[in-house]
């Protein structure tokens, strides 16, 4: 691919909160599809449990949602760019903890559970071990965090897909121009939840 094309592209996600929520529901779509208690472990099957790899792909919904709302803020105060070196995380209470995503109103339960699924995008989903000790967290999930985890992802989404805007790439020449759905200042709603 043309190395200008690799820029456009590079940049458009940059600018499009859609894409972001359009990503973070692919990874959700996939976590389902390990739900535990919709499709538990089969005898015939050589795992032990798909907790792990499930809060991982939860975790990385959760990642893309969040910046994807950071985007949306960041763009309607006029912050570019949109998403800066210390976004670029797979610490879920830090990204929600952003300044930008005080509208959200974030609870301190909600920063748990995001702090609790953090861990499996960095080493429990992934790894057997986290390179420090002081890392190790028990592989586990109850009905609690089950459905604090659902509660949120689905007010975080809601959220999102009221918002959020796609910018696309239309290729009229070389380079073309952007096509924008859903103009991110036209009845963005901004204070209900």
């Amino acid at each position: 691919m043309d190395a200008a094309l690799k820029k456009v592209f590079f940049e458009l996600a940059l600018l499009s909160p859609g894409d972001w929520y359009i990503q973070a529901l692919d990874l959700k779509a996939a976590a389902d599809r390990l739900d535990y208690t919709k499709f538990p472990v089969r005898q015939d099957e050589d795992v032990i449990s798909y907790i792990g790899t499930y809060q991982l792909l939860l975790g990385f919904s959760f990642e893309n949602l969040l910046k994807g709302l950071i985007i949306f803020f960041r763009m309607r105060s006029g912050e570019i760019p949109s998403l800066t070196q210390k976004h670029f995380t797979h610490d879920l209470s830090a990204l929600a903890g952003d300044p930008s995503c005080a509208p959200l109103e974030i609870t301190s339960d909600e920063l748990a559970t995001l702090h609790r699924l953090s861990a499996y995008g960095i080493w429990a989903g992934r790894y057997p071990m986290p390179k420090r000790a002081a890392d190790v967290t028990v592989i586990s999930h109850g009905n609690r965090e089950y459905a604090a985890e659902q509660a949120l992802w689905n007010r975080l989404s809601k959220y999102l897909y009221v918002r959020g805007w796609v910018k696309k790439w239309v290729d009229e020449k070389k380079y073309g121009s952007i096509l924008m759905l859903n103009h991110p200042n036209a009845n963005s709603p901004d204070e209900e939840h």
